[in-house]
Protein backbone atom coordinates (compact mmCIF):
# COMPACT_ATOMS: atom_id res chain seq x y z
CA UNK A 1 0.00 0.00 0.00
CA UNK A 2 1.50 3.25 -0.89
CA UNK A 3 1.71 5.65 1.41
CA UNK A 4 2.22 9.48 1.21
CA UNK A 5 5.79 11.14 2.57
CA UNK A 6 6.64 14.98 3.21
CA UNK A 7 9.85 16.12 3.04
CA UNK A 8 12.65 16.34 5.05
CA UNK A 9 16.76 15.75 4.53
CA UNK A 10 19.94 17.80 6.14
CA UNK A 11 20.94 21.03 4.55
CA UNK A 12 24.92 20.84 3.47
CA UNK A 13 27.05 24.34 3.87
CA UNK A 14 29.99 24.97 2.21
CA UNK A 15 32.27 28.02 1.49
CA UNK A 16 31.11 27.91 -1.69
CA UNK A 17 27.34 26.70 -1.92
CA UNK A 18 24.56 25.42 0.14
CA UNK A 19 22.80 22.35 -0.87
CA UNK A 20 19.81 20.29 1.13
CA UNK A 21 20.07 16.57 0.87
CA UNK A 22 16.61 15.26 0.74
CA UNK A 23 15.56 12.13 2.19
CA UNK A 24 14.17 9.58 -0.46
CA UNK A 25 11.40 7.54 1.72
CA UNK A 26 10.49 4.40 -0.13
CA UNK A 27 6.90 4.12 -0.97
CA UNK A 28 5.09 1.30 0.74
CA UNK A 29 4.22 1.63 4.05
CA UNK A 30 5.66 -1.07 5.14
CA UNK A 31 9.13 -0.29 3.52
CA UNK A 32 8.84 3.17 5.28
CA UNK A 33 8.34 1.54 8.51
CA UNK A 34 11.24 -0.69 7.90
CA UNK A 35 12.91 2.34 6.48
CA UNK A 36 12.72 4.09 10.11
CA UNK A 37 13.17 0.86 12.18
CA UNK A 38 16.66 0.21 10.85
CA UNK A 39 17.84 4.20 11.62
CA UNK A 40 16.27 3.72 15.09
CA UNK A 41 17.35 0.56 15.79
CA UNK A 42 21.27 1.48 14.49
CA UNK A 43 21.12 5.08 16.30
CA UNK A 44 19.46 2.98 19.53
CA UNK A 45 22.91 0.84 19.73
CA UNK A 46 25.12 3.90 18.93
CA UNK A 47 23.71 5.31 21.81
CA UNK A 48 23.92 2.22 24.31
CA UNK A 49 21.70 4.64 26.59
CA UNK A 50 18.49 2.81 27.12
CA UNK A 51 19.57 -0.91 25.65
CA UNK A 52 20.97 -2.60 22.61
CA UNK A 53 18.75 -4.40 20.66
CA UNK A 54 20.13 -7.40 19.40
CA UNK A 55 17.66 -8.25 16.30
CA UNK A 56 14.21 -7.34 15.12
CA UNK A 57 11.46 -8.69 12.67
CA UNK A 58 9.14 -6.90 11.09
CA UNK A 59 5.25 -8.50 11.32
CA UNK A 60 2.28 -8.97 9.38
CA UNK A 61 -0.23 -5.72 8.79
CA UNK A 62 -2.95 -7.40 11.36
CA UNK A 63 -0.11 -7.14 14.11
CA UNK A 64 2.39 -4.93 15.87
CA UNK A 65 5.27 -3.79 13.63
CA UNK A 66 8.00 -5.17 14.66
CA UNK A 67 8.98 -7.69 17.29
CA UNK A 68 12.28 -7.00 18.81
CA UNK A 69 14.78 -8.85 21.27
CA UNK A 70 16.75 -6.66 23.35
CA UNK A 71 19.69 -6.58 26.18
CA UNK A 72 16.40 -6.52 28.53
CA UNK A 73 14.57 -8.86 26.99
CA UNK A 74 11.58 -9.69 24.08
CA UNK A 75 8.96 -6.65 23.29
CA UNK A 76 7.14 -5.42 20.27
CA UNK A 77 6.95 -2.14 18.82
CA UNK A 78 4.22 -0.12 16.92
CA UNK A 79 5.24 2.89 14.84
CA UNK A 80 3.47 6.14 14.47
CA UNK A 81 3.98 8.79 12.01
CA UNK A 82 3.53 12.50 13.67
CA UNK A 83 1.26 14.12 11.05
CA UNK A 84 -0.52 17.31 10.01
CA UNK A 85 -3.05 18.66 12.62
CA UNK A 86 -5.89 18.99 10.17
CA UNK A 87 -6.88 17.05 6.91
CA UNK A 88 -4.75 19.02 4.31
CA UNK A 89 -1.66 16.99 2.80
CA UNK A 90 1.88 17.19 3.44
CA UNK A 91 2.66 19.55 0.78
CA UNK A 92 0.10 21.99 1.96
CA UNK A 93 0.34 21.45 5.91
CA UNK A 94 1.65 24.49 7.05
CA UNK A 95 5.11 24.72 8.97
CA UNK A 96 4.41 26.39 12.23
CA UNK A 97 2.65 24.92 15.10
CA UNK A 98 1.02 25.89 18.17
CA UNK A 99 3.51 23.72 20.57
CA UNK A 100 0.59 23.04 23.03
CA UNK A 101 -1.98 22.34 20.54
CA UNK A 102 0.44 20.44 18.56
CA UNK A 103 1.45 17.98 21.62
CA UNK A 104 -2.29 17.65 22.66
CA UNK A 105 -2.78 16.32 19.32
CA UNK A 106 0.03 13.57 19.36
CA UNK A 107 -1.33 12.53 22.81
CA UNK A 108 -4.52 11.86 21.50
CA UNK A 109 -3.53 9.94 18.59
CA UNK A 110 -1.25 8.02 21.53
CA UNK A 111 -4.08 7.42 23.88
CA UNK A 112 -6.08 5.85 20.98
CA UNK A 113 -3.68 3.33 20.12
CA UNK A 114 -3.10 2.52 23.86
CA UNK A 115 -7.25 2.03 23.87
CA UNK A 116 -6.66 -0.16 21.15
CA UNK A 117 -3.85 -2.55 22.52
CA UNK A 118 -5.06 -2.05 25.94
CA UNK A 119 -5.78 -5.89 26.64
CA UNK A 120 -2.38 -6.69 24.99
CA UNK A 121 0.91 -7.22 27.19
CA UNK A 122 2.93 -4.35 29.03
CA UNK A 123 6.16 -4.60 27.43
CA UNK A 124 4.94 -2.70 23.76
CA UNK A 125 7.26 0.08 22.99
CA UNK A 126 5.61 3.06 21.05
CA UNK A 127 7.95 5.27 18.06
CA UNK A 128 6.99 8.25 17.08
CA UNK A 129 8.39 9.60 13.72
CA UNK A 130 7.91 12.30 10.79
CA UNK A 131 8.75 12.23 7.35
CA UNK A 132 7.83 16.24 6.80
CA UNK A 133 10.52 18.53 8.29
CA UNK A 134 7.08 20.89 9.17
CA UNK A 135 6.39 18.12 11.88
CA UNK A 136 9.45 18.12 13.52
CA UNK A 137 8.83 18.07 17.43
CA UNK A 138 10.25 21.39 19.03
CA UNK A 139 11.97 20.66 22.42
CA UNK A 140 8.82 22.57 24.09
CA UNK A 141 6.61 20.04 22.16
CA UNK A 142 8.26 17.40 23.40
CA UNK A 143 8.94 18.52 27.13
CA UNK A 144 4.86 18.96 27.33
CA UNK A 145 4.16 15.44 25.70
CA UNK A 146 6.88 13.94 28.23
CA UNK A 147 4.73 15.53 31.16
CA UNK A 148 1.68 14.60 29.74
CA UNK A 149 2.50 10.93 29.33
CA UNK A 150 3.37 10.85 32.67
CA UNK A 151 -0.23 12.35 33.66
CA UNK A 152 -1.73 9.80 31.49
CA UNK A 153 -2.91 6.30 31.63
CA UNK A 154 -1.82 4.22 28.70
CA UNK A 155 -0.40 1.08 27.98
CA UNK A 156 3.00 1.88 26.97
CA UNK A 157 6.02 0.62 28.45
CA UNK A 158 8.22 3.07 26.56
CA UNK A 159 7.94 5.87 24.03
CA UNK A 160 10.48 7.16 21.59
CA UNK A 161 10.67 9.94 19.20
CA UNK A 162 12.97 9.63 16.23
CA UNK A 163 13.74 12.48 14.30
CA UNK A 164 15.38 11.56 10.84
CA UNK A 165 18.68 13.96 10.28
CA UNK A 166 19.84 12.63 6.73
CA UNK A 167 19.32 9.33 4.90
CA UNK A 168 21.27 7.39 7.57
CA UNK A 169 21.69 9.46 10.88
CA UNK A 170 18.77 10.59 13.46
CA UNK A 171 18.55 11.09 16.98
CA UNK A 172 16.12 9.70 19.60
CA UNK A 173 14.27 11.11 22.71
CA UNK A 174 12.71 9.43 24.73
CA UNK A 175 9.31 10.48 25.56
CA UNK A 176 7.83 8.26 28.44
CA UNK A 177 9.04 7.03 31.08
CA UNK A 178 10.46 10.62 32.16
CA UNK A 179 11.32 12.80 35.33
CA UNK A 180 8.77 15.65 33.94
CA UNK A 181 5.96 15.43 36.77
CA UNK A 182 5.43 19.57 36.30
CA UNK A 183 4.87 21.59 33.59
CA UNK A 184 3.60 25.14 32.92
CA UNK A 185 0.72 25.09 30.39
CA UNK A 186 -0.76 28.93 30.64
CA UNK A 187 3.10 30.12 30.47
CA UNK A 188 3.29 28.67 26.64
CA UNK A 189 0.02 28.23 25.97
CA UNK A 190 0.53 30.97 23.04
CA UNK A 191 4.18 29.21 21.97
CA UNK A 192 4.51 29.21 18.35
CA UNK A 193 7.35 26.91 16.64
CA UNK A 194 8.04 27.47 13.12
CA UNK A 195 10.10 24.59 11.16
CA UNK A 196 12.57 25.97 8.46
CA UNK A 197 14.23 23.49 6.12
Amino acid sequence: MKKPTGTTGSIRITSKDTSFNKIIFPNAKEDIELFIMERFVENINKQGVFFKFTSFSQNSQDDFDFSVETTNGKSDIDLMEIATLGKSSHELASNQYNDLEFSRNILKKILEKSTKYKSNKSSLFLLLYSTNFKFNLSELVIQHLQYLLNRDTHCFKMIFYFSLLDGKEGYTRLLFPSEIKEFDEKRYKNNISINLL
